[in-house]
């Protein structure tokens, strides 16, 4: 299925090698580490889990989350998508980029 068809609710698999389509909510992993450098600058992928985090977490420490174009570096996981296109972090980012 095509990225642009997602929809919230739908479910998505990622594994290494794979770029993040969406925002995902992780509900089912097998020790995923993703590359969110783009976003939070970090060198370090990072370490997912499906443990849940208060709302008001910064970006990076929000371990339960996949973001829409980060990479799948090792593991696999399962996600509820939560965010597609202009609503997901990335399309958030751009909007205020571009009002700026």
């Amino acid at each position: 299925m095509d990225a642009s068809e997602l929809v919230p609710g739908d479910i998505v698999l990622v594994q290494s090698g794979d770029k993040v389509p969406v925002d995902l909510r992780l509900v089912q992993l097998r020790y995923i580490r993703v590359d969110e450098s783009a976003s939070t600058e970090e060198s370090v992928a990072e370490v997912k889990n499906t443990k849940p985090v208060p709302e008001d977490v910064m970006i990076g420490d929000q371990f339960c989350l996949g973001f829409s174009s980060t990479l799948g570096t090792y593991g696999q996981s399962r996600g509820t998508v939560i965010g597609t296109g202009d609503n997901t972090e990335v399309g958030k980012i751009q909007k205020s980029i571009a009002v700026a």
